[in-house]
């Protein structure tokens, strides 16, 4: 028997689109009212669709070259409910943006 996970969008930032940036938006997150994250991010390339990413840290290598690593990763059923709380406040949030609309992706849930 499977639990049910509430996941909380507590804030969702979107970000211009810049010419090469994939990153749409970045959201922070409660899980079950014990786990906060943040910076999750909301990623596009062109000519797909969004999907969420956990957070990322940012290393530089002995070479110079920038690394990227996951901050958290998380089992394949709480992450359908993350993306799924997420993408529906990026939704709700793209939508207020174009129509001007108050930030009603505050306190999201599901």
């Amino acid at each position: 028997m499977s639990r049910h996970i509430t996941v909380v969008v507590d804030s969702i930032r979107l970000l211009a689109a810049e010419p090469g940036a994939n990153v749409r938006a970045l959201a922070d997150i409660t899980i079950d009212n014990h786990l906060h994250l943040r910076d999750l991010r909301v990623v596009q390339n062109q000519g797909q669709s969004p999907y969420v990413q956990p957070p990322l840290v940012r290393t530089i290598r002995p070479d110079g070259t920038p690394h990227y690593t996951f901050k958290a990763t998380w089992e394949p059923t709480l992450h359908k409910a993350i993306a799924a709380a997420v993408m529906d406040a990026y939704k709700i949030a793209k939508r207020d943006a174009l129509t001007g609309a108050s930030k009603a992706t505050k306190g999201a849930k599901r």
